[in-house]
């Protein structure tokens, strides 16, 4: 089956079959990374910051059930280690989203230094091996000359940089807005949004304003353009590179939220707590599964306890920013198979893009998980958000056959909050209803806890 959204170089494609992941290279393309594999710059890089990848006999593919007419039409064919898990810019966290944009351009310092060059800057290319980035579009790469300009220059900046400014300057997770552009942010529009102090930085200067302002005298298609061909030397541009990591790097998130700061700040006792925490653990430890949904992972500190307690993978998935970047830096995450998506379900990502196929909703791309927890976060879909009960039972038990799941009473503290300036028009919202409704589609167990106003249930789809 033909991948959609690889439909931009008209030289190579990207297919599925019996879950491998090919690529059908025609040409140039195809002569060039001939030479790419055998380099000694991909030998160091593969499968640890660029995809492993291998040239696979057009026999073998018609085995695999690819049509032979389809194989005939690309003089080479490639096979790219299969990820688990794709993830989509818009679904980073600022941290998450910094640490690709410097990767993508230590990727290109490494690349000049070997003979090589980046010609696309899509975010897109760069995905996520747990907390890790790696370069997944071998064709963007083509061999350097002396004086050839950064052609994805202005592509980095409205896919990488112009985000991060946004968020760091304004307080604005603008990665978000890749849902309603799938080429980033307008360097226009970036200089409009910033405040008037980024002027005087002369990193922001030169790759934003400026770049906005040369935009701005292009005033008709009918005006003549140079044809002078522009050209910089090896040494200038790896100083921009070299300038442009370090801009990127001293940017912090300006959002502050209260979520990142809840680990520490609950109404859990210690007690309470403990017991939570005790209960997680031994839903790790009977688990029969290796990989475990996190939802509403917070912090992450019980993704922590899943992963020391037998689970070999968590997915955690937050709608908070600030909340996300502390869990990527989690001292105890680091180094183990965690992996962070920045997720709203009342406002999920959407199929994008050319006929709504060249970026898949989130729901095709997430791997079959063995179980996952779910706490404390009914009340915010069912009260905040005015999900029904039965819906959210309903998408909570799509997502695993097994599950944890905390239960917030109205009694409860969070839950006054959600209602102190509203009308309580959530009858049905009380645990025996949660229960009930629970127990139509899986096995349910009420579990022991000293908390009187949290419930929870573990529960096995039928």
């Amino acid at each position: 089956m033909k991948v959609k959204g690889s439909y931009r170089d008209p030289q190579n494609h990207v297919y599925r079959s019996q879950n491998r992941v090919f690529r059908g290279l025609k040409r140039d393309d195809a002569q060039f990374i001939e030479t790419f594999l055998t380099s000694d710059f991909y030998k160091q890089k593969k499968d640890f910051e660029i995809v492993d990848s291998w040239v696979i006999n057009k026999k073998e593919l018609e085995t695999l059930g690819l049509d032979p007419h389809i194989i005939d039409t690309y003089d080479l064919w490639l096979e790219h280690k299969r990820l688990e898990f794709i993830t989509y810019p818009y679904e980073w966290s600022f941290k998450q989203f910094q640490k690709a944009a410097i990767f993508h351009l230590n990727l290109q310092l490494d690349a000049l230094e070997a003979g090589f060059q980046l010609k696309d800057a899509s975010a897109f290319n760069v995905q996520f091996i747990g907390n890790e980035p790696i370069f997944i579009d071998l064709p963007s790469f083509k061999h350097y000359e002396e004086g050839q300009p950064w052609v994805a220059y202005k592509q980095f900046c409205e896919m990488f940089l112009a985000p991060l400014l946004i968020n760091s300057y304004v307080g604005i997770d603008a990665q978000r807005w890749f849902k309603s552009d799938l080429n980033g942010i307008n360097i226009s529009d970036c200089s409009r949004i910033l405040p008037w102090k980024t002027f005087f930085n002369l990193g922001v200067l030169g790759h934003i304003h400026m770049q906005a302002r040369a935009a701005t005298k292009i005033t008709s298609a009918s005006k003549s353009l140079s044809s002078k061909k522009v050209t910089i030397k090896k040494a200038h541009l790896v100083s921009l590179l070299h300038s442009m990591v370090n801009l990127l790097s001293s940017l912090k998130t300006n959002s502050t939220s209260y979520w990142q700061e809840y680990e520490n700040n609950t109404s859990y006792s210690d007690g309470l707590a403990q017991e939570k925490a005790n209960i997680i653990q031994s839903f790790a430890e009977k688990a029969t599964g290796h990989r475990i949904l996190d939802i509403g992972c917070n912090a992450g500190q019980f993704s922590e306890i899943l992963l020391n307690s037998g689970a070999k993978e968590v997915i955690g998935i937050d709608i908070d920013n600030g909340a996300l970047d502390k869990a990527i830096q989690r001292p105890s995450l680091k180094g183990k198979n965690f992996s962070a998506l920045l997720y709203d379900f009342t406002n999920p990502s959407p199929a994008l893009g050319w006929q709504l196929e060249e970026r898949d909703t989130l729901l095709k791309r997430l791997p079959s998980c063995d179980g996952l927890i779910c706490l404390a976060l009914v009340h915010h879909l069912v009260i905040g958000k005015n999900i029904p009960l039965e819906s959210f039972i309903e998408m909570m038990v799509s997502l695993a056959p097994v599950g944890i799941v905390e239960f917030p009473t109205k009694e409860d503290p969070m839950v006054k909050g959600l209602l102190k300036h509203r009308e309580d028009i959530f009858e049905g919202y009380t645990s025996e209803n949660f229960e009930k409704n629970l127990s139509k589609r899986c096995k349910v167990a009420r579990l022991k806890s000293k908390n009187k106003t949290r419930h929870f249930f573990h529960f096995e789809r039928i």
